[in-house]
């Protein structure tokens, strides 16, 4: 069927109208699929950043323990001098945890 102006008019108008707005749907669907995927990748790659700066010394200090085992002498001076205790026990816990993390 031809309308006046020459252009063909749906036998089911109704359904063309559903059909395109499933279409559009599909299309914002999609969108927002792409624009979450981003937005992780985005949180995860500041996520992994951030663990990186925050430990990049504490693994410095597990490379040095792994690097000497058993020559405790060799060890960075905070393991050995006395008035920095209090930071050597924090970065043996900070280790710890470390450990387990990789051990998961």
């Amino acid at each position: 069927m031809r309308g006046l102006q020459g252009t063909a008019t749906p036998m089911f108008p109704a359904v063309e109208d559903l059909l395109a707005l499933f279409k559009d749907s599909c299309n914002e669907l999609v969108d927002l699929r792409q624009q979450s995927a981003d937005s992780q990748r985005k949180t995860a790659s500041q996520t992994i950043e951030l663990i990186k700066f925050n430990y990049s010394k504490n693994l410095q200090y597990l490379m040095e323990f792994n690097s000497s085992p058993g020559d405790l002498m060799e060890l960075s001076p905070l393991f050995s001098d006395d008035s920095r205790v209090a930071e050597a026990a924090s970065i043996a816990q900070k280790l710890r945890k470390l450990s387990f993390l990789y051990l998961m």
